[in-house]
């Protein structure tokens, strides 16, 4: 099963819908919800829906944090569901086909 994990720093209604669309698929399921917002509303939301939820702070996206935290995770598919940061250019070489902006 292929792993999938959304950035997002606002709501989350769109993290939320892909989550939804995966609940019950044998094909991937989203693993884990990452934002760089303590106060975004995906927290709550990822809460509601049993997903792990990981808060790193702007510094963590861009020290190289999330992206151990990707490979640590054997990430398959990294979705950014308004995420509102720019992803280090090391992070989008090394999952290089592997990121969607939605």
């Amino acid at each position: 099963m292929k792993k999938i994990i959304v950035l997002a720093s606002g709501s989350g209604s769109n993290a939320e819908n892909i989550v939804r669309y995966f609940e019950d698929s044998d094909l991937a399921r989203v693993a884990l919800i990452v934002t760089n917002n303590p106060k975004a509303g995906v927290i709550g939301r990822a809460r509601k829906l049993g997903v792990s939820c990981k808060v790193l702070t702007n510094q963590e996206v861009e020290d190289g944090t999330l992206e151990a935290l990707l490979a640590k995770m054997r990430c398959d598919l990294v979705v950014l569901a308004g995420f509102l940061r720019k992803l280090p250019p090391a992070l989008t070489q090394a999952f290089d086909r592997k990121v969607i902006k939605i």
